[in-house]
């Protein structure tokens, strides 16, 4: 049974179960919030420190100053976004899909994309939270 939250989305242990979750620390203010993935929207939290919850497919990387890969990237993050610098650690091709490896400054996150890889260990790119709402609540707190 998936147990969703008040927040309109899975809980925390709901998720996990559904596959690999990255979770981000953030300072909700007025509909945004300041993570290492830069702004992201959530409305519904109130103001102050809050947890986000993401799935790496909703990560999405790209080599700054390029467009993005035309396969696997969201509508929204294009060369007029601002995306965070991050370097890539690792990446492994299965098929139809790429997952990544990145660092953000000190915080590791997984980034999962469909097609063939655009980066290669120790590259510098550009990384993306989703342009869509995503799923937050306060720290510390596990809606249920």
């Amino acid at each position: 049974m998936i147990r969703w939250s008040s927040t309109g989305g899975p809980d925390r242990w709901s998720a996990r179960f559904l596959g690999e979750v990255v979770m981000l620390r953030g300072r909700a203010s007025g509909g945004l919030v300041r993570t290492v993935l830069g702004e992201l929207r959530s409305t519904g939290v109130a103001d102050g420190p809050v947890e986000v919850m993401l799935r790496p497919e909703q990560i999405m990387i790209r080599r700054a100053g390029e467009p993005p890969h035309p396969v696997g990237t969201a509508p929204g993050v294009d060369r007029d976004r601002e995306g965070v610098p991050a370097t890539v650690g690792d990446v492994a091709f299965h098929g139809p899909l790429t997952d990544y490896r990145i660092a953000v400054g000190e915080t590791e996150l997984a980034a999962t994309a469909v097609g063939v890889p655009v980066a290669v260990p120790g590259d510098e790119v550009l990384a993306f939270g989703p342009p869509d709402e995503v799923v937050a609540w306060p720290a510390g707190s596990d809606p249920t």
